[in-house]
């Protein structure tokens, strides 16, 4: 286990290489998760980092948020329960 560089007390985290590392680009990591009246995720990153989405529902499509969507908004909001998000993907 390594810890982040510049961080030297920050959390440890396992050394993840090869093709059983555990990263799945696109997987989805956090959420999804209802932030300032509409709906984020964290989805990994082919180089195990993550990526804060939005959810448009005019065209029901995910897309990279905007910068002022940050990880610790998206981490600490409610999540969206899957019967919930089912009728909110399915309202028109």
């Amino acid at each position: 286990m390594t810890r982040p560089p510049g961080n030297p007390k920050g959390a440890s985290v396992k050394n993840k290489t090869g093709a059983n590392s555990g990263y799945v680009e696109g997987r989805v990591l956090v959420g999804p998760k209802q932030v300032r009246g509409g709906y984020a995720r964290i989805v990994s990153q082919k180089d195990g980092s993550g990526c804060i989405e939005s959810y448009d529902l005019k065209t029901q499509t995910w897309s990279q948020a905007l910068e002022t969507v940050t990880f610790d908004m998206v981490w600490s909001a409610p999540l969206v329960s899957p019967v919930a998000w089912e009728l909110i993907r399915n309202k028109r």
